[in-house]
């Protein structure tokens, strides 16, 4: 509701939220691929990489 209010219509929240699963399912393949372990550190990457896809489809669509 919030992103719906700040982005004057639904178009551009949903494709926010839509690009997160992509960049986390594409981390935990990186992960499961290359046979890295779950560390403390990745996981911290894991919530950095949340906020800057956020962070970047919010500045794509606020324009």
């Amino acid at each position: 509701m919030i992103m719906t209010s700040i982005f004057k219509g639904l178009r551009a929240p949903l494709a926010v939220l839509a690009s997160l699963p992509f960049a986390l399912i594409g981390s935990v393949m990186f992960l499961l691929i290359f046979r890295q372990s779950w560390t403390i550190g990745s996981l911290v990457g894991l919530v950095m990489l949340v906020g800057i896809v956020a962070t970047n489809g919010r500045d794509c669509f606020g324009r």
